[in-house]
């Protein structure tokens, strides 16, 4: 297996920890979601990897920054206020600080992913006008074959993928028009 196959089949994990990285290094939020959304459909060829890998950049922040609110403990006051919370409300609280930050990482990344998706395409165009450079001869002679001069680019490549035998049909056909 080569290092790009690899990493194509890694790249969703291996870009949310990056992204973890970076957002302990002091990088925006936001700024890294749309990274994601623009770079992970040129590595991995589609946009549902961004999307996922945003899903699990916000999961796995979530999942790192919950156990650091419990230490503000040591910042409350001394008085004890009661207050009777039910483990269905502190569930429920639970799972909208997580489910909120992950619909935003799929919809930004989402958003961004189609961005990227054009990006990547744009990319793969040019590679394939650059491996489009081909020369065109006239054949000079008495069948008066296609001239293929005045053919546009999309019909002279249709031309050179035809089989011997689409060419020679096309050559008899040419020949009973003429006659």
């Amino acid at each position: 297996m080569t290092f790009m196959s690899i990493l194509k089949k890694f790249s969703i994990v291996l870009v949310a920890l990056l992204a973890l990285g970076l957002t302990r290094i002091g990088i925006s939020y936001l700024i890294i979601l749309v990274a994601i959304g623009i770079i992970m459909p040129i590595i991995a060829d589609n946009k549902k990897s961004a999307m996922v890998t945003g899903a699990l950049y916000a999961t796995l922040g979530y999942l790192l920054s919950y156990p650091s609110g419990l230490f503000l403990i040591n910042y409350m006051p001394d008085t004890y206020i009661p207050i009777s919370v039910s483990s269905l409300t502190v569930l429920s609280n639970l799972f909208l600080g997580w489910i909120i930050p992950v619909i935003i990482a799929i919809v930004v990344c989402g958003i961004f992913a189609v961005l990227g998706n054009m990006i990547k395409n744009k990319l793969s165009d040019n590679e394939i006008q650059k491996d489009d450079n081909e020369y065109y001869f006239e054949k000079q002679d008495d069948l008066n074959q296609v001239n293929t001069n005045s053919l546009n680019k999309n019909q002279k490549k249709d031309l050179l993928y035809l089989t011997p035998i689409q060419k020679a049909k096309n050559r008899n056909e040419n020949d009973e028009e003429k006659w």
